[in-house]
């Protein structure tokens, strides 16, 4: 089915005949091998200074409870049953000068996508996270699997690419580190 939705797309596109950069064809090639691709110093430390202001006025719920809903400030300094928020950044406009709306419809975001589908691609979502510090043996079995503490399978649409755009430095694993299984994702 995905091969199927990528050739639709494809026909109604002359995409494939102008996808000759070199740069992206290898970017798009780990993906499709590795699963992965990592791209190190994506933003600047005033971009991502930027970044994490503009995020401060987005609702934010805890993973434990969906419906309770809070600000960043609330979320760094009250002493809250969570460690594991998320926004997806609905609760307010994103303007199109924000340096939000700026990495969301980055051109290397843009191509990336273009050259892995081979199609034009579509943003269906964008989630923020925010995570406080907690020694991950006290999370109770709820907690890791809400926040995706144990490996899973993502599987939202048929043929998808998720970026991780992280907003602070990740040093050792207990810092919040993510991982992936090389060669795990499917072809289909």
């Amino acid at each position: 089915m995905p091969i199927a939705c990528k050739w639709l797309y494809q026909s109604n596109s002359n995409i494939t005949n102008s996808l000759n950069d070199k740069n992206y064809l290898n970017i798009s090639n780990e993906l499709n091998e590795k699963g992965y691709f990592i791209k190190k110093n994506f933003l600047s430390s005033n971009e991502i200074a930027q970044i994490k202001k503009e995020l401060q006025d987005f609702e934010y719920f805890s993973v434990k409870d969906i419906f309770k809903v809070f600000k960043l400030n609330e979320i760094k300094t009250e002493n809250l049953n969570s460690s594991v928020f998320a926004s997806n950044l609905t609760s307010k406009l994103i303007k199109k000068d924000s340096i939000l709306n700026k990495l969301l419809t980055s051109k290397f975001i843009e191509n990336v996508s273009r050259y892995y589908y081979e199609c034009n691609p579509y943003l269906v979502g964008a989630v923020a996270f925010h995570t406080k510090p907690k020694n991950i043996e006290t999370f109770d079995n709820s907690e890791r699997h809400m926040s995706a503490q144990f490996y899973h399978y993502d599987g939202s649409h048929l043929k998808f690419l998720k970026f991780f755009i992280y907003l602070n430095d990740i040093n050792e694993v207990n810092d919040g580190a993510h991982s992936f299984i090389e060669g795990s994702h499917e072809s289909n």
